[in-house]
């Protein structure tokens, strides 16, 4: 069994979502919850697609 490896551009952007979510609920600056929003769908899109089969 193949051991996936993480990308590390997400690993960096997750770290990011992070820090953005932190300064928004510390100042609710409506700037931060943009920015979450905006790396939340360039980081959607590295992301492999998931199948909902069961």
């Amino acid at each position: 069994m193949k051991k996936e490896t993480t990308n590390p551009t997400v690993v960096r952007g997750v770290k990011e979502l992070d820090r953005l979510s932190n300064l928004y609920y510390k100042s609710r600056d409506e700037k931060y919850l943009e920015e979450w929003y905006q790396l939340t769908k360039k980081l959607a899109a590295l992301l492999p697609q998931v199948s909902q089969g069961g």
